[in-house]
């Protein structure tokens, strides 16, 4: 059995305080959806994601290292039973918002996560105040199981992100304009023996950005060892308008 990408569902919006998928979400037996959301400038952070009628919760969030823009990933599992859209809301309104939802299948039900890692240009959980713009969307990542699946989200602003050799693009979504422009790059990839990876690849976007990115391991159903990874301290709670 493989860790499968099932579906992906978009939504965006600007000047709003929430962002919803634009299509229904399909439903299936033990399901793991996750959300990933970003969002730029004046957003305080994501208060809540809802639909399906599940229990969605935080597994992490990064601010980019001049707080330009911030990106958060949320799951929710259980086998629902309606098709639905899915709704982040934010604390507060923001100049641009994203959000792109994953269902994904084949995952160990007891305990789909493994290793998960953020970065920004200041590296690894990186702090969202001193960054200096880079073109280089990368970072370090030891995944923790065989056979896993590695899902991950860019966002380097109003530049595009290239895909990385050897993975899989999701639905690239763009939105804004000029200075308020996001762009949400999601990738994955199945990891056949667990250790070290790199996520994106140094000189992947054509201008210098104030970019951000998370990363996580989904375990296959049946993976031996490990155990569910609580959400790490999230660096940094909110973003100041620079």
């Amino acid at each position: 059995m493989a860790v499968v990408v099932e579906s992906t569902h978009t939504g965006s919006d600007t000047g709003a305080s929430s962002v919803a998928t634009s299509t229904a979400v399909p439903v299936g037996t033990d399901q793991l959806y996750l959300a990933i959301i970003t969002t730029r400038l004046n957003a305080q952070q994501v208060d809540s994601v809802s639909g399906l009628g599940l229990t969605w919760t935080l597994v992490d969030r990064q601010v980019a290292g001049r707080a330009q823009v911030a990106i958060e990933l949320w799951s929710a599992a259980g086998s629902p039973t309606e098709e639905g859209v899915v709704t982040a809301t934010l604390t507060d309104a923001c100049d641009a918002e994203i959000i792109e939802v994953f269902r994904i299948d084949g995952h160990n039900v007891a305990s789909p996560f493994g290793a998960q890692a953020s970065a920004n240009t200041n590296g690894l959980d990186g702090a969202d105040s001193g960054g200096t713009d880079n073109n280089d969307v990368t970072w370090s990542m030891t995944t923790e199981h065989n056979n896993s699946l590695v899902v991950v989200g860019f966002d380097a602003r109003n530049s595009a992100v290239d895909l990385t050799t050897g993975w899989t693009q999701h639905d690239a979504v763009s939105v804004g304009s000029g200075g308020t422009n996001i762009r949400l790059y999601p990738e994955s990839r199945t990891i056949a023996t667990a250790g070290a990876i790199t996520i994106g690849a140094a000189d992947n976007i054509g201008s210098d950005r104030d970019w951000v990115g998370l990363s996580v391991e989904i375990r296959v159903a049946g993976g031996a060892g490990g155990g569910a990874q609580p959400p790490r301290t999230l660096h940094k709670t909110r973003m100041r308008r620079n």
